[in-house]
């Protein structure tokens, strides 16, 4: 047994001598269309000069990780062998499930904490609470001065709908989170109208055959955004009447770009759908102005003379095609919280500004 065991540790280091001596000998008989060099990166060593020899070392490692051969293929096989094998999700921004499901982290990326969210670690102060409190009340003032609608939507991380599916060792304490709480307080202290869609999504989910959020993506699917769109139209217009979804043609696709998959490398290679459908094909639209990101301006047929100028992040653009069918004109703004002089500029007649429930915090700026 100890011969072979030892047998077996030597064929482990030889094949491993092998590798290391094989993949930059048959990299250099790959083409540079195919090598996976990260676009926009240095792939051109950098030479030591008496201007750079302090920075030379940081140069040359962006330029030794961007080159590595066969780096995509060696990610993709480390992304596998972790989360398939060995059940460890192997991006610390992306939590992995059960059933498949994929939650994020955002507290890795330093850009929110959607992890203390849904454990309830993270509570706002009362000062805190004040300040949301101060700052919608101006932007209120601002807006009734010139006759605008004002709605706020807050859609919900993902793991607030979904907590069967997290991993049973992450605890979540009981009682209120930091959203509940600062909803609560914004009901008390301020005239705005704040859709919260948790409970709404709740009922939604324990009532629906379908998923309303994608497995392996941070945001809703189609259908979640769908439900959100009819949330929103209902506080805007009390006497909207939505198409049931039973009434909408719905296929399923397989999703092959969830955010969260391409995170761990895993693109393509997961199991997830998006439910595909058309929304009111008797209304067509069209893209007047397109900043990428940044805006899009849209006129549809629908003559009602209504104009929404809307502030959102990412959660907007599987809402967009819905919301921009029910008014004649319709902006969608990248940002939270609105800009003064554009709501001037753009003259509206409403404001929605849709927050992710991870990036609250803007909305006390």
């Amino acid at each position: 047994m100890k011969d072979r065991n030892k047998f077996n540790q030597i064929l482990l280091i030889v094949l491993f001598c092998i590798l290391i001596i094989a993949l930059p000998i048959t990299y250099k008989f790959v083409s540079n269309e195919d090598r996976r060099v990260m676009a926009g990166s240095n792939s051109v060593p950098p030479v030591l000069n008496v201007d750079n020899y302090d920075e030379f070392p940081s140069l040359y490692d962006e330029y030794y990780n961007n080159t590595v051969p066969y780096k995509g293929e060696l990610v993709n096989l480390n992304s596998k062998l972790m989360f398939k094998y060995f059940n460890i999700s192997p991006n610390s921004s992306v939590i992995k499930g059960e059933e498949g499901w994929l939650f994020y982290n955002s507290k890795h990326n330093e850009e929110s904490d959607s992890l203390g969210d849904y454990q309830g670690t993270n509570k706002y102060t009362e000062g805190e609470l004040a300040l949301f409190a101060k700052s919608l009340n101006a932007k209120k003032e601002f807006l009734d001065e010139r006759g605008i609608e004002f709605h706020i939507m807050i859609v919900p991380n993902k793991e607030q709908i979904y907590p069967e599916y997290m991993p049973s060792n992450i605890y979540k304490n009981e009682g209120t989170s930091k959203t509940d709480e600062l909803v609560a307080y914004l009901e008390e202290h301020t005239d705005v109208n704040i859709i919260y869609l948790k409970d709404e999504m709740l009922n939604y989910k324990e009532n629906l055959e379908y998923d309303i959020y994608n497995k392996t993506d941070s945001h809703w699917n189609n259908i979640g955004a769908y439900l959100g769109f009819v949330a929103l139209m209902k506080e805007i217009d009390p006497n909207f009447k939505p198409i049931p979804l039973e009434d909408l043609k719905m296929t399923a696709e397989h999703l092959e770009d969830g955010d969260l998959a391409a995170m761990l490398a895993l693109e393509g290679e997961l199991e997830d759908i998006e439910y595909e459908f058309e929304y009111r094909e008797d209304i067509k639209i069209e893209l007047t102005e397109y900043k990428g990101k940044a805006m899009n301006r849209y006129k549809s047929i629908n003559e009602n003379g209504k104009k929404l100028l809307m502030y959102r992040d990412s959660f907007t653009v599987k809402l967009a095609p819905f919301l921009n069918k029910e008014f004649e004109e319709s902006a969608f703004v990248w940002g939270i919280p609105f800009n003064q002089a554009q709501v001037e500029r753009e003259d509206p007649d409403i404001v929605v500004v849709e927050v992710a429930e991870r990036l609250t915090d803007y909305l006390k700026e």
